[in-house]
Protein backbone atom coordinates (compact mmCIF):
# COMPACT_ATOMS: atom_id res chain seq x y z
CA UNK A 1 0.00 0.00 0.00
CA UNK A 2 1.05 3.56 -0.94
CA UNK A 3 0.84 5.23 2.42
CA UNK A 4 0.56 9.04 2.40
CA UNK A 5 1.61 8.83 5.53
CA UNK A 6 3.88 11.10 7.72
CA UNK A 7 5.20 9.55 10.96
CA UNK A 8 6.48 12.45 12.70
CA UNK A 9 5.49 14.40 15.46
CA UNK A 10 3.79 17.50 14.54
CA UNK A 11 4.83 20.84 14.20
CA UNK A 12 2.70 24.07 14.47
CA UNK A 13 1.67 25.39 11.18
CA UNK A 14 2.62 29.20 11.35
CA UNK A 15 0.07 30.69 8.92
CA UNK A 16 -2.06 33.04 7.89
CA UNK A 17 -5.66 33.49 7.29
CA UNK A 18 -5.97 35.49 4.09
CA UNK A 19 -9.88 36.43 4.56
CA UNK A 20 -12.22 36.17 7.58
CA UNK A 21 -14.08 33.27 6.27
CA UNK A 22 -10.86 31.40 5.51
CA UNK A 23 -10.12 31.79 9.46
CA UNK A 24 -12.94 29.46 10.25
CA UNK A 25 -12.33 25.36 10.59
CA UNK A 26 -14.54 22.97 10.62
CA UNK A 27 -13.17 20.54 13.19
CA UNK A 28 -16.50 19.51 15.25
CA UNK A 29 -17.77 16.70 12.93
CA UNK A 30 -14.03 14.72 13.19
CA UNK A 31 -13.98 15.88 17.08
CA UNK A 32 -17.37 13.97 17.48
CA UNK A 33 -16.11 10.99 15.19
CA UNK A 34 -13.36 10.84 18.12
CA UNK A 35 -15.74 10.93 20.84
CA UNK A 36 -18.37 8.63 19.49
CA UNK A 37 -15.89 5.83 18.07
CA UNK A 38 -16.37 6.59 14.69
CA UNK A 39 -13.49 5.00 13.40
CA UNK A 40 -15.12 4.79 9.19
CA UNK A 41 -14.40 8.94 9.54
CA UNK A 42 -11.27 8.90 11.69
CA UNK A 43 -9.15 6.91 9.56
CA UNK A 44 -11.06 7.16 5.97
CA UNK A 45 -11.81 3.64 5.69
CA UNK A 46 -12.32 1.72 3.16
CA UNK A 47 -15.62 1.28 1.56
CA UNK A 48 -14.93 -2.48 2.86
CA UNK A 49 -13.75 -1.63 6.70
CA UNK A 50 -10.08 -1.80 6.33
CA UNK A 51 -7.70 0.89 7.12
CA UNK A 52 -3.66 1.46 7.78
CA UNK A 53 -2.76 3.17 11.35
CA UNK A 54 0.62 4.15 12.48
CA UNK A 55 1.59 4.95 15.98
CA UNK A 56 4.90 5.75 17.13
CA UNK A 57 5.48 6.45 20.99
CA UNK A 58 8.35 7.15 22.48
CA UNK A 59 8.38 8.07 26.52
CA UNK A 60 11.65 10.08 28.33
CA UNK A 61 12.86 9.71 31.45
CA UNK A 62 15.36 12.62 33.20
CA UNK A 63 17.18 10.99 36.13
CA UNK A 64 20.26 12.06 37.69
CA UNK A 65 22.95 9.48 38.12
CA UNK A 66 23.15 7.39 41.92
CA UNK A 67 25.43 9.89 43.80
CA UNK A 68 25.73 13.34 41.61
CA UNK A 69 23.40 15.76 42.12
CA UNK A 70 21.21 18.03 39.26
CA UNK A 71 23.00 19.68 37.16
CA UNK A 72 20.97 21.80 34.97
CA UNK A 73 24.12 22.27 32.29
CA UNK A 74 23.49 18.53 31.78
CA UNK A 75 20.68 15.77 32.06
CA UNK A 76 20.83 12.42 31.70
CA UNK A 77 18.01 10.73 30.09
CA UNK A 78 16.36 7.56 29.15
CA UNK A 79 14.31 7.39 26.40
CA UNK A 80 11.89 3.96 25.27
CA UNK A 81 9.97 3.81 21.73
CA UNK A 82 7.50 1.81 20.66
CA UNK A 83 6.21 1.73 16.64
CA UNK A 84 3.25 -0.04 15.75
CA UNK A 85 2.22 -0.26 12.25
CA UNK A 86 -0.81 -2.46 10.19
CA UNK A 87 -4.26 -2.11 9.33
CA UNK A 88 -7.57 -1.78 11.43
CA UNK A 89 -10.95 -3.33 10.65
CA UNK A 90 -13.86 -0.93 11.23
CA UNK A 91 -16.32 -3.88 11.48
CA UNK A 92 -15.14 -5.32 14.80
CA UNK A 93 -12.53 -2.77 16.02
CA UNK A 94 -9.68 -5.15 15.02
CA UNK A 95 -5.90 -4.60 14.47
CA UNK A 96 -3.18 -6.88 13.17
CA UNK A 97 0.35 -5.66 12.43
CA UNK A 98 4.28 -5.59 13.53
CA UNK A 99 5.07 -3.48 16.86
CA UNK A 100 8.91 -2.93 17.67
CA UNK A 101 10.21 -1.34 20.79
CA UNK A 102 13.70 0.23 21.43
CA UNK A 103 15.84 1.27 23.72
CA UNK A 104 18.07 4.43 24.64
CA UNK A 105 20.50 6.18 26.99
CA UNK A 106 21.89 9.20 26.57
CA UNK A 107 23.54 12.70 27.90
CA UNK A 108 22.20 16.12 27.21
CA UNK A 109 24.36 19.24 27.65
CA UNK A 110 23.31 22.73 27.49
CA UNK A 111 24.76 25.76 26.68
CA UNK A 112 22.86 28.94 26.37
CA UNK A 113 19.47 27.46 27.33
CA UNK A 114 19.82 25.39 24.10
CA UNK A 115 20.99 21.50 23.26
CA UNK A 116 24.75 21.63 22.55
CA UNK A 117 25.80 18.08 22.89
CA UNK A 118 24.58 14.54 23.33
CA UNK A 119 27.14 12.11 24.52
CA UNK A 120 27.35 8.88 25.77
CA UNK A 121 24.74 7.20 23.85
CA UNK A 122 23.77 3.52 24.01
CA UNK A 123 20.72 1.86 21.58
CA UNK A 124 19.48 -1.79 21.93
CA UNK A 125 16.50 -3.13 19.85
CA UNK A 126 14.58 -4.97 22.29
CA UNK A 127 11.93 -6.68 19.97
CA UNK A 128 9.71 -7.06 16.83
CA UNK A 129 6.79 -8.93 16.97
CA UNK A 130 3.45 -8.90 15.24
CA UNK A 131 0.18 -7.98 17.10
CA UNK A 132 -3.06 -8.10 17.34
CA UNK A 133 -5.77 -6.15 19.12
CA UNK A 134 -9.72 -6.83 19.61
CA UNK A 135 -12.02 -6.49 22.22
CA UNK A 136 -9.65 -3.59 23.40
CA UNK A 137 -7.26 -6.48 24.52
CA UNK A 138 -4.02 -6.50 22.75
CA UNK A 139 -1.81 -9.08 22.19
CA UNK A 140 1.85 -9.65 21.17
CA UNK A 141 2.64 -13.12 18.92
CA UNK A 142 5.89 -13.74 21.66
CA UNK A 143 4.85 -13.60 24.95
CA UNK A 144 6.27 -12.13 27.95
CA UNK A 145 7.12 -8.78 26.39
CA UNK A 146 6.30 -5.33 27.34
CA UNK A 147 3.57 -3.74 25.97
CA UNK A 148 2.92 -0.94 28.18
CA UNK A 149 3.44 1.70 25.63
CA UNK A 150 0.98 -0.15 22.77
CA UNK A 151 -2.14 1.60 22.17
CA UNK A 152 -5.11 2.98 20.38
CA UNK A 153 -6.36 5.21 22.45
CA UNK A 154 -7.69 7.46 19.59
CA UNK A 155 -10.32 4.89 19.06
CA UNK A 156 -11.96 6.22 22.28
CA UNK A 157 -11.94 9.58 23.22
CA UNK A 158 -15.57 9.79 24.68
CA UNK A 159 -15.90 13.60 25.74
CA UNK A 160 -13.81 15.88 23.08
CA UNK A 161 -16.73 16.90 21.62
CA UNK A 162 -17.12 18.98 24.86
CA UNK A 163 -13.26 20.55 24.97
CA UNK A 164 -13.19 23.75 23.42
CA UNK A 165 -9.86 23.72 21.34
CA UNK A 166 -6.94 25.71 22.50
CA UNK A 167 -6.18 27.44 18.45
CA UNK A 168 -7.08 26.36 14.98
CA UNK A 169 -4.39 27.58 12.44
CA UNK A 170 -4.45 27.20 8.68
CA UNK A 171 -1.64 27.95 6.35
CA UNK A 172 -1.59 28.91 2.77
CA UNK A 173 -1.94 25.30 0.94
CA UNK A 174 -1.06 23.35 4.33
CA UNK A 175 -3.43 21.41 6.51
CA UNK A 176 -5.22 22.56 8.87
CA UNK A 177 -3.96 22.35 12.70
CA UNK A 178 -6.54 22.13 15.75
CA UNK A 179 -4.70 21.68 19.06
CA UNK A 180 -6.75 20.69 22.33
CA UNK A 181 -4.89 21.57 25.80
CA UNK A 182 -6.24 19.50 28.41
CA UNK A 183 -6.43 20.21 31.93
CA UNK A 184 -5.60 17.69 34.49
CA UNK A 185 -9.64 16.40 34.88
CA UNK A 186 -9.93 16.40 31.37
CA UNK A 187 -6.95 14.45 30.91
CA UNK A 188 -7.72 11.51 33.39
CA UNK A 189 -11.38 11.38 32.53
CA UNK A 190 -10.86 11.27 28.18
CA UNK A 191 -7.34 10.31 28.00
CA UNK A 192 -5.63 8.90 30.38
CA UNK A 193 -7.78 5.18 30.83
CA UNK A 194 -6.75 4.61 27.62
CA UNK A 195 -2.86 5.09 28.53
CA UNK A 196 -0.84 2.54 30.12
CA UNK A 197 0.30 5.50 32.53
CA UNK A 198 0.39 6.77 36.28
CA UNK A 199 1.41 10.12 37.76
CA UNK A 200 2.02 11.87 41.12
CA UNK A 201 2.18 15.37 39.80
CA UNK A 202 -0.06 16.19 36.12
CA UNK A 203 1.72 18.91 34.09
CA UNK A 204 0.19 18.98 30.40
CA UNK A 205 -1.35 16.90 28.14
CA UNK A 206 -1.84 18.61 24.54
CA UNK A 207 -3.63 16.75 21.59
CA UNK A 208 -2.71 18.30 17.79
CA UNK A 209 -5.03 17.13 14.67
CA UNK A 210 -3.78 18.21 11.38
CA UNK A 211 -6.66 18.37 9.28
CA UNK A 212 -6.54 17.88 5.58
CA UNK A 213 -8.91 20.71 4.89
CA UNK A 214 -10.40 23.70 6.80
CA UNK A 215 -13.97 22.38 5.52
CA UNK A 216 -16.70 19.03 5.77
CA UNK A 217 -15.82 16.51 4.64
CA UNK A 218 -12.53 16.31 6.24
CA UNK A 219 -10.01 13.30 6.99
CA UNK A 220 -7.37 13.83 9.85
CA UNK A 221 -3.51 13.26 8.25
CA UNK A 222 -2.16 12.74 11.41
CA UNK A 223 -2.53 13.52 15.14
CA UNK A 224 0.31 14.03 17.95
CA UNK A 225 -0.74 13.33 22.00
CA UNK A 226 2.10 15.35 24.11
CA UNK A 227 2.07 14.38 28.06
CA UNK A 228 4.43 15.52 30.42
CA UNK A 229 4.41 14.71 34.54
CA UNK A 230 5.88 13.72 37.39
CA UNK A 231 6.51 10.53 38.62
CA UNK A 232 7.56 9.22 41.70
CA UNK A 233 10.76 6.10 41.30
CA UNK A 234 12.97 4.94 44.09
CA UNK A 235 11.50 7.92 46.37
CA UNK A 236 12.92 10.28 43.67
CA UNK A 237 10.19 12.58 41.91
CA UNK A 238 10.90 12.14 38.39
CA UNK A 239 10.31 14.11 34.90
CA UNK A 240 8.19 12.06 32.32
CA UNK A 241 7.77 13.13 28.36
CA UNK A 242 5.44 11.00 27.06
CA UNK A 243 4.92 12.05 22.90
CA UNK A 244 2.35 9.55 20.57
CA UNK A 245 2.67 10.38 17.07
CA UNK A 246 -0.48 8.40 14.70
CA UNK A 247 -0.50 8.58 11.03
CA UNK A 248 -3.52 7.30 9.12
CA UNK A 249 -3.41 6.73 5.14
CA UNK A 250 -5.98 8.35 2.51
CA UNK A 251 -9.22 6.37 1.56
CA UNK A 252 -8.02 5.55 -2.00
CA UNK A 253 -5.25 3.96 -0.52
CA UNK A 254 -7.43 1.93 1.71
CA UNK A 255 -9.54 1.03 -0.83
CA UNK A 256 -6.83 -0.14 -2.70
CA UNK A 257 -4.99 -2.50 -0.59
CA UNK A 258 -6.39 -2.69 3.41
CA UNK A 259 -8.66 -5.59 3.03
CA UNK A 260 -5.38 -7.79 1.54
CA UNK A 261 -2.84 -6.26 4.06
CA UNK A 262 -4.93 -6.82 7.50
CA UNK A 263 -5.42 -10.79 5.98
CA UNK A 264 -1.83 -10.84 5.45
CA UNK A 265 -0.89 -9.42 9.03
CA UNK A 266 -3.56 -11.72 10.47
CA UNK A 267 -1.70 -14.78 8.90
CA UNK A 268 1.57 -13.87 10.13
CA UNK A 269 0.42 -13.00 13.67
CA UNK A 270 -1.00 -16.53 13.83
CA UNK A 271 1.92 -17.87 11.92
CA UNK A 272 4.22 -16.36 14.85
CA UNK A 273 2.28 -16.85 17.58
CA UNK A 274 4.76 -19.24 20.46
Amino acid sequence: MKKGVKMSFISVLLGTCLTLTGCKVEYKDIAKALDEGDMKTVMAASDDGYAYVSVGVYRILEYPKVGEKRDEKKKDEERIDQVTEGIFSIRDHSFYGVTSQSKSTYTMHYSGGHISDVTDKKEKNVYTTNISYSNKNIQLATPNLDASLVTFFFTDLKGLAKVTPEDTRRGMDEPVLVTFKFNKQQFDKIVKPKLHLDYDEFISAELEMKLNSPNKPNEIVDMSLDIKYKKKVQNQLLSFEDSYAVGFAHKQDNDKDGKKEYLDYKNKFNEGRE
